[in-house]
């Protein structure tokens, strides 16, 4: 695992750092979308669960940097939830995971990116990109 802050100096606050973190995981998500979307196909939507997804901050700018619309659970529980619906179909519950997901749906938030923002964050993704292929080699 890499990585490294650039830029920082006495001015740099906490906020400031926090920010660079998700935007350099999210900057991540999206390196990792477009190469599955070269051998998968186009994905529309992003799908988010787990404790980090909680964040609507953290939703807006994985919606801008991926230029996605982003559902996320308002639930940081969802790997159980899913556990949970596997358990309720072996115990004759529901006949299928199809079922299953009907009829136990959890909350979901979806979030569009702001297109004027997105364009702002593709010039820092250039940039990102730049910059990790000179750590990398």
């Amino acid at each position: 695992m890499l990585g490294g802050l650039s830029g920082v100096s006495l001015a740099t606050e906490l906020g400031d750092i926090v920010r660079a973190v998700m935007e350099g995981v999210a900057f991540e998500i999206r390196t990792n979308l477009e190469v599955m979307e070269r051998t998968a196909g186009t994905v529309d939507t992003l799908t988010l669960f787990g404790g980090g997804a909680t964040s609507t901050v953290w939703h807006r700018i994985i919606a801008e940097v991926a230029g996605r619309s982003v559902a996320a659970t308002t639930d940081p529980e969802m790997a159980s939830f899913g556990a949970a619906k596997l358990a309720a179909i072996g115990a004759g519950v529901f006949d299928s995971f199809s079922e299953a997901s009907e009829r136990a749906r959890p909350q979901v938030r979806v979030i569009e990116p702001d297109r004027g923002v997105a364009e702002a964050y593709d010039a820092l993704y250039a940039a990102y990109c730049e910059e990790r292929e000179r750590w990398l080699s």
